[in-house]
């Protein structure tokens, strides 16, 4: 249990926004955001392995190597995946995704990095450490090159778009890019803390509370038809 203690939280806090948020989106009958339910659908998962394979990699006894690397397998695609649909999300929130060099810049990181995870994977390596065993290897590097390099794109495409994007989303990407980029630090200089399942959950928690509340959407909502009412008035008052 202490193996995966943080994950079996993590995969708490997650299952409570995934099924409060289906619940409130079905109760106030608001459209749902198709990359937002990605993230529903692949946070639990990628906090699931993480937590199988915390308990595996300190059972190599008992787990066959095979075993262990097709778990991990499952674990490094899944948390990439989840960087991948962070930025997709925050991509299409800030600067959209209609153009086609949009469309390249927003697709083709993340084909490289899943690429890169998969075709390493053999060479994957299990570290016997002081308190824990950890992974590492070429396919770890691209997990972690890979949320540098997404959200380092998209730190550039909101800073030179800066002017068309809302304050407070500004605010909320840079925010959430500092504190994923701290918490891909401290994994990095200290690899036995294993604190990787922290990013799923706070993405999923940081884009509900900020851009995704049922509750919120339907302010937003009632304010945009009031607006759009007003608008209506006002042209058919307009001799």
């Amino acid at each position: 249990m202490s193996d995966f203690k943080l994950q079996i939280g993590c995969l708490i806090i997650a299952l409570y926004f995934t099924l409060t948020y289906i619940k409130e989106t079905q109760d106030k009958k608001l459209p749902c955001n198709r990359i937002f339910d990605a993230l529903l659908v692949v946070a639990p998962w990628a906090i699931v392995f993480d937590g199988v394979t915390a308990w595996t990699v300190n059972h190599m006894d008992i787990v066959p190597n095979w075993l262990n690397i097709l778990l991990h397998a499952f674990f490094l695609c899944l948390m990439n995946a989840v960087t991948i649909i962070i930025y997709l999300y925050m991509l299409n929130l800030t600067v959209g995704m209609r153009t086609r060099r949009v469309r390249f810049v927003a697709v083709v990181p993340g084909i490289i990095s899943m690429l890169g995870i998969l075709i390493f994977l053999p060479e994957l390596r299990f570290v016997e450490g002081v308190n824990t065993n950890y992974s590492m290897g070429i396919s770890v590097y691209f997990c972690f090159g890979s949320l540098v390099l997404h959200f380092a794109v998209l730190a550039y495409l909101t800073i030179k778009k800066h002017r068309t994007i809302e304050q407070h989303k500004k605010l909320n990407i840079f925010l959430f890019i500092l504190i994923m980029g701290a918490l891909l630090l401290v994994q990095i200089l200290f690899p036995e803390v294993l604190i990787s399942s922290l990013l799923p959950v706070l993405a999923l928690v940081e884009l509900y509370v900020n851009f995704e509340n049922p509750s919120m959407r339907r302010i937003q909502k009632y304010n945009k038809e009031m607006v759009t009412a007003f608008a209506t008035l006002v042209e058919n008052r307009d001799n």
